[in-house]
């Protein structure tokens, strides 16, 4: 799928010698581009240098396939280097191979985790034998709720009583 940048708005910073750049990226149907793609056609189809674009911000949106950015195209990549922020630069730098392989490497070395030897059956039986025995529940003595029976009819008669002083 062929991907169509529209140049939004286009700004001359004479104090910065860069030109500004707000665009959008119609992608539909197809994955975003990456960086150095929309890089690279940004370059040709402004007329400068790779070196000299740098791409400040993407944003894409969810299920539209639409990505809007900034760019900044500087007089001289060495210009730009002296402007733009390390991390922003360390973006447009191209990916070693061989710290793909590297990593690809030492995914291999990584020995598997052997599994897990289920011990649960052992371990319950060590864990009920340290466990207290739960005394069983002791019925409540008739005394007792003989006294909350009679408690009960003095408490009304005082609550009553005490409606009565009030009015």
């Amino acid at each position: 799928m062929p991907v169509k940048i529209d140049i939004l708005r286009q700004r001359e910073n004479k104090v910065l010698n860069r030109r500004e750049i707000d665009f959008r990226i119609d992608h539909v149907g197809g994955t975003t581009p990456s960086r150095a793609d929309i890089r690279a056609k940004l370059a040709a189809q402004l007329d400068s240098d790779l070196s000299a674009v740098v791409i400040r911000r993407l944003k894409s949106r969810y299920g539209i396939g639409i990505t809007e950015g900034i760019a900044r195209i500087y007089t001289d990549s060495e210009h730009a280097r002296s402007i733009e922020i390390g991390y922003v630069l360390k973006r447009h730098e191209p990916k070693k191979k061989e710290e793909a392989g590297e990593v690809a490497e030492k995914a291999e070395k990584r020995p598997e985790k052997p599994e897990k030897v289920e011990k649960k059956p052992e371990k319950e039986a060590e864990k009920a034998e340290k466990r207290p025995e739960k005394p069983e529940k002791v019925e409540k003595k008739p005394e007792k709720e003989a006294e909350k029976a009679e408690k009960k009819p003095e408490m009304k008669k005082r609550a009553e009583a005490a409606d009565e002083e009030e009015s």
